[in-house]
């Protein structure tokens, strides 16, 4: 993608930044988030972003830029669903709808959602696959598609919905969250019988295909599940990173599941945007060679 107007939202989280590092090379990019970390802000205007700061549950969106080409709509709430439901909704539903009827010209709409939306299971899920949402944050991620899928329909915006499945890297993620945790020695709960299943993406592999998919807009959206080529447990993910940090990790075995599974059916991915290109292996050392560094 190369001379387009693109407005990320979300652009100081785990994908968006990454997304607005990696477009921003050959487009003009607008990001916007409240970017209450300064030096996230900094550092994308170093790059070339111009960044919006707006906090979307108290300002209003009259005076976003407008001929934006593509938005790529990366904005989430996640830690604080249980606790603030009406936030929950009002970021992962509401403003799907804000956003869409500010740009309901735009050549294509990505909107980023999570395979959480599936009903739990040990098997993968495709596409097509039974809807369960289990919590605020599930339920409120698939009430923005349905949603975004409406209003797409109406107004005749070119929708892809992306489910994504444990997005990780530099900056974060669960891999990174169990990483740290590793370095630092503090304990970490496995299942003993029982395990739960994962299938993470690195996020070279998840912005390539995040940017690959604006060619998959459509009306009603193209809906695709985002996820890496492995499928692993959280044991196995930990014994990765503690090879690769050369410590050994404080495992502490349970019998209950750690927390309810959902695996991704990718053919649908494959088919239409390639295979992902960075193992597990090869991402959890490029994980632990970024804790190292900085902690040394």
């Amino acid at each position: 993608m190369e001379g387009k107007k693109i407005l990320i939202t979300g652009a100081s989280g785990l994908i968006g930044f990454d997304l607005a590092r990696e477009l921003c090379k050959s487009n003009q990019v607008y990001g916007l988030a409240r970017f209450s970390d300064a030096a996230i802000q900094r550092e994308l205007e170093s790059l070339g972003v111009t960044c919006i700061a707006k906090n979307v549950l108290t300002d209003d969106l009259d005076d976003l830029p407008q001929g934006i080409d593509y938005v790529f709509s990366q904005l989430v709430l996640i830690a604080e669903c249980e606790q603030d439901p009406d936030a929950a909704y009002n970021t992962n539903s509401y403003f799907v709808g804000r956003l869409m009827q500010h740009c309901r010209d735009v050549k294509g709409l990505i909107l980023g959602s999570t395979g959480a939306v599936y009903k739990p299971s040990t098997e993968a899920s495709a596409e097509d696959g039974t809807i369960g949402p289990v919590g605020t944050y599930a339920t409120s991620k698939f009430a923005g598609e349905v949603l975004g899928s409406y209003l797409s329909s109406l107004w005749n915006v070119p929708t892809c919905i992306l489910r994504y499945y444990y997005p990780y890297g530099a900056r974060g993620g669960l891999p990174y969250a169990l990483a740290e945790r590793v370095a630092e020695g503090k304990p970490i709960p496995v299942g003993k019988q029982r395990f739960s299943y994962y299938d993470p993406i690195h996020m070279s592999d998840c912005v390539r295909f995040t940017i690959q998919s604006a060619d998959l807009c459509a009306v009603p959206p193209q809906v695709l599940n985002v996820a890496g080529p492995e499928v692993t447990t959280r044991a196995a993910m930990v014994e990765l990173v503690s090879q690769a940090l050369g410590v050994v990790p404080n495992l502490i075995e349970q019998q209950a599941v750690e927390e309810p599974a959902w695996r991704a059916d990718i053919s649908l991915l494959k088919a239409l945007l390639g295979e992902p290109r960075v193992g597990l292996k090869e991402g959890l050392s490029e994980v632990a060679q970024v804790i190292q560094q900085a902690g040394s």
